[in-house]
């Protein structure tokens, strides 16, 4: 167990963190959340004891390990990856040092000597201990661990320092993971992974045995792993039971309570004011004035999260383009001796919205830099189709930016005259806030770079968007303001994403690409990683029959059964997201009427006090039925997926 008590801890004078207390269990899985600066991180180096906080104590069980994976991972450049990643089982890794430097002093050692006969006793006990310890798989396990990352099997042999930063973090993710700790702690994992990686690594946390911390702007990641969740605001830590849905959900129902106490309570102070001053001057009046002065001043006015003000901004509307908005046929893409793409064929029409995925490496930058124009295909034609105007979103993009204008100067240059949303409120969305604005670009860091990039062609009037991984740099509340801006977009989207939460709303269609090649799928990202699960299972089933570990009848049974088990699930899934819905809708309800009949003027009408108080014990037992009903559901939902492993 870790225990935070009443920690506090200022920067500057601006306090991170207020009296905070936490506990952290020895089982499950947190997710920490927050604004960007919140004090994510920061919490996490407190934990691990690299912070030391102002006042409070922090206090860990005796014997308890803690493994970290901090945003700036080092590893050593020299030795082979598989060798680094093996490091992290410490103990292992000694003991196969002490083996080695055993069986060395038995090979130096003269025959028949004492020293000999104790070298032999030295090997041969730790041998035991190195077999009893797994030492026989570790290498094995490093190498299935740092496979599932996305290397290749030609790459494990190399040194760290060959491989960029993002691969160095998959390294040291890899050391972390074989360490085994009793307490992950991770921040921000999901960083410089693509799809597949993903998708391995969330298998392998989910069986993790001790307990895991994750700081993520990956909505999809903690939702599918974090059985907590804990939201850090203005130097507050609040903790939630589930998921970030339904951190989301409970929170959105708190923060609608909080708002009507806050109207009840502003209006109580405002009724009390108007008293003072109506009667600070009269005497017969001052007993009364002073005690409402004092009652005044012990108010705790009620603080809204700052993170939770509400902004959406809309696209310009684009210009209508023709019918096929972009053609690009046989793309062949060299650099030197490395073919990167492989007589590729895209089209794109009105409207359309596509994903276009793949592992890092694969060439989806490339392919949208091409189709964008910023590079020249090796061979084939890419054409734009009549009256279209694209904008392009890359990573690179910050280096166009102006350095001698401000912030606001540089989206004032870009937007068109009579765009509908203050500009100022629009950066606000993406982070820059107050003075922010009037900062010069050249003092800006590279996310914020990238993020006025960003914002600067989102103003743009395009009507086809190519975004080549536009969530980099944006917190929860930013990426939901571009996502929400996106779906009311007109155009035509083709976005490169690792971000599954975002993505999935987002796409119709799904291009993969791979090994120079592209794979054009029809669907939802959701109905994308699904059909990408049953080929794994597929692939391992093929193993399975290559191995002779199932007869063929037994194959053929099981194949019938899966069937049957997809085609049960696929109307409980459905009723279930219904249900779902239903009881957001209630909730919301529910919330809102006692949020109503709380405030003591809302029995002025005793007529609609009586209308109010029925609708809410009848919106209750509804809620109470439709919960029935959605566990009832998602209880089934279980039950047939564990038995059939849909």
């Amino acid at each position: 167990m870790i225990r935070l008590d009443s920690i506090s801890l200022a920067y500057g004078g601006r306090h991170l963190f207020k009296e905070v207390s936490l506990q952290l269990e020895r089982d499950g899985c947190t997710g920490i959340v927050g604004a960007n600066g919140a004090g994510k991180s920061t919490l996490l180096k407190l934990i691990t004891g690299e912070l030391a906080a102002d006042s409070g104590d922090i206090e860990t069980a005796r014997g308890t390990t803690i493994g970290v994976l901090a945003q700036e991972a080092v590893i050593d450049l020299h030795r082979p990856v598989v060798d680094v990643a093996a490091d992290g089982a410490a103990a292992l890794a000694e003991t196969g040092r002490r083996l080695e430097g055993a069986r060395d002093a038995l090979g130096r050692a003269p025959r028949g000597s004492e020293e000999e006969a104790a070298a032999v006793r030295a090997v041969g006990e730790l041998e035991t201990a190195w077999e009893a310890m797994g030492g026989y798989r570790l290498r094995a396990d490093a190498e299935a661990v740092l496979l599932g990352l996305g290397f290749s099997v030609a790459e494990l042999e190399r040194p760290g320092s060959v491989f960029s930063g993002g691969w160095r973090m998959r390294v040291a993710l890899a050391r972390l993971l074989l360490g085994k700790p009793d307490y992950l702690l991770l921040d921000e994992p999901t960083n410089h992974l693509d799809m597949d990686s993903l998708r391995w690594l969330e298998r392998f946390l989910k069986d993790y045995p001790g307990a895991l911390v994750l700081v993520s702007h990956d909505r999809w990641f903690l939702d599918r792993l974090c059985t907590r969740i804990v939201h850090i605001d203005n130097g507050r830590v609040d903790s939630y039971t589930g998921n970030y849905t339904e951190f989301a959900r409970a929170r959105r129902v708190r923060r609608e309570a909080l708002e009507q106490a806050a109207r009840n309570q502003e209006k109580q102070i405002a009724q009390t004011e108007r008293f003072i001053e109506r009667f600070r001057y009269k005497a017969t009046k001052a007993r009364q004035v002073q005690s409402r002065v004092k009652a005044l001043a012990k108010v705790e006015r009620i603080e809204l999260d700052a993170d939770d003000d509400t902004f959406s901004f809309a696209f310009p509307t684009p210009p209508r383009g023709g019918e096929e908005v972009l053609r690009m046929e046989g793309i062949h893409k060299n650099y030197g001796d490395k073919r990167v793409l492989e007589g590729v064929d895209v089209t794109l029409r009105r409207g359309e919205r596509v994903a276009l995925v793949g592992v890092n490496g694969a060439g989806k930058s490339t392919l949208c830099r091409i189709a964008a124009g910023q590079i020249e295909a090796t061979a084939g034609t890419t054409a734009l189709g009549y009256n279209i105007e694209a904008g392009f979103f890359a990573q690179e993009q910050s280096e166009t930016l102006d350095p001698s204008l401000t912030v606001l100067q540089t989206l004032e240059e870009a937007a068109p005259a009579g765009y509908p949303v203050p500009l100022r409120t629009l950066l606000g969305g993406f982070l820059f806030r107050g003075d922010d604005v009037d900062k010069r670009v050249s003092v800006l860091s590279g996310g914020e770079k990238n993020r006025l990039a960003l914002c600067r062609m989102l103003v743009r009037p395009a009507n086809l968007l190519i975004l080549d991984e536009p969530t980099n740099h944006l917190d929860m509340r930013a990426k939901e303001v571009l996502q929400q801006a996106l779906l009311g977009y007109e155009g035509t989207l083709l976005v490169v994403s690792h971000d599954r939460a975002f993505l999935d709303p987002l796409v119709e269609k799904v291009i993969e690409i791979g090994q120079g090649k592209v794979r054009h799928l029809p669907g939802t990202l959701s109905e994308y990683l699904a059909r990408k699960d049953e080929e794994d299972r597929a692939r391992e089933s093929a193993a399975g029959r290559d191995s002779g570990a199932q007869p063929p009848g037994e194959r053929v049974r099981r194949r019938k059964d899966r069937a049957e088990i997809r085609r049960r699930l696929a109307p409980l899934r459905t009723e279930a997201a219904r249900l779902e819905r239903r009881v957001t809708e209630l909730e919301e309800h529910v919330a809102a009427l006692e949020a109503a009949m709380a405030d003591p003027e809302s029995y002025r009408d005793a007529e609609a006090a009586k209308a109010r108080a029925e609708d809410h014990a009848r919106s209750k037992r509804d809620l109470d039925a439709a919960l029935a009903a959605w566990e009832n559901a998602h209880t089934e939902i279980e039950s047939l997926t564990e038995n059939g492993e849909a």
